[in-house]
């Protein structure tokens, strides 16, 4: 929510459309809406996305996250300083500004927000529901835990440590053992 929403809303408010310039990515507009983070207009009802036109607004709640994420993020970096040296930490912003440098422009600066699947669009021809997985096999009462084979009838010894074969009960049935 901080990386492709809060730190590009300015406190005027501004449209969907300059929101997703701003980020260069899609934006968790439902989360931002569900966290009362934000406000559009016109609000376009419950479960539904405002179109790009539709104007985003901070509301206090939204305000006190920006606030609160851009002091982690600084607070992040001055522990850093203190636990690994400014020097370190120049030696690696510097590093980091030089590929952010040779990055197209167009990039989004974090990983957009995928949909099920893992896509950001759907398919134009989903395929078709897998078949249901066959059932498993029954597994030997051996390998279940104590006493699920036949509760308390069981020989096998729960609190035994050393390795050696169970004897089934009289009463327990012949599979287990």
């Amino acid at each position: 929510m901080w990386a492709n929403c809060l730190r590009h809303l300015p406190d005027e408010p501004i449209t969907v459309a300059e929101l997703g310039r701003r980020a260069r990515t899609g934006t968790n507009l439902d989360g931002m809406r569900r966290w009362l983070y934000v406000s559009y207009a016109p609000d376009p009802g419950r479960g539904k996305r405002p179109g790009p036109d539709a104007t985003v607004t901070l509301t206090a709640a939204g305000r006190r996250a920006r606030e609160v994420w851009q002091a982690a993020t600084e607070e992040t970096e001055a522990r850093w300083r203190t636990r690994f040296g400014a020097a370190a930490i120049d030696r690696l912003r510097a590093a980091l500004a030089d590929v952010a440098a040779r990055l197209d422009p167009a990039l989004p600066d974090c990983l957009p927000i995928l949909g099920y699947g893992l896509r950001s669009t759907p398919r134009a021809n989903p395929p078709a529901p897998a078949a249901p997985p066959a059932p498993a096999a029954p597994a030997r009462p051996a390998d279940l835990p104590y006493g699920r084979c036949c509760p308390k009838r069981c020989s096998r010894s729960r609190s035994s440590s050393r390795a050696r074969p169970a004897r089934p009960s009289p009463s327990a049935p012949p599979s287990c053992a």
